[in-house]
């Protein structure tokens, strides 16, 4: 249990010098660069607070995924425009293009959204949470009696 607790201690600290790494530049930045990474530091705030509240904050959790799979599903929306506008696009990986952006939304955009709205997957998460407060000795006697 020490070690899950070094860990999110680790990564809320990475991910709060990643806030402020965003936001030392922000002087010098446009107001559409000033939005932008706002928008990013206000979802990796609360993606920090799920994990230091994780039983408390599953809110967080959903509204974080909600907001990255509305980015993806901006994102392909973006790039479906600009094809049907008649802007060439090259298919291949690495390069922005429609099928990219079909394939983002596909694979990470699609399961986001549906675990923010219909909260599928929550009862996966609790049963995770469970798992890890109950520690390995819980575990190993198993539905069969005790451990010898």
């Amino acid at each position: 249990m020490i070690r899950s607790y070094f860990l999110r201690i680790l990564l809320i600290g990475a991910l709060l010098a990643g806030v402020w790494l965003i936001l030392a530049g922000w002087s010098t930045d446009s107001p559409r660069d000033r939005l932008v990474e706002a928008s990013i530091s206000v979802v990796v705030v609360l993606f920090a607070v799920a994990i230091a509240l994780p039983a408390r904050a599953s809110w967080a959790l959903r509204v974080v995924a909600g907001t990255v799979g509305a980015a993806y599903l901006l994102y392909f929306g973006s790039e479906l425009w600009s094809l049907l506008g008649g802007k060439a696009q090259s298919f291949r990986i690495g390069q922005p293009s429609a099928l990219m952006a079909a394939l983002g939304l596909l694979i990470i955009g699609i399961p986001m959204l549906v675990f923010a709205f219909a909260g599928i997957g929550v009862g996966i998460l609790e049963h995770l949470m469970r798992q890890s407060r109950r520690g390995p000795h819980d575990a190993e006697s198993g539905s069969n009696g005790p451990a010898a």
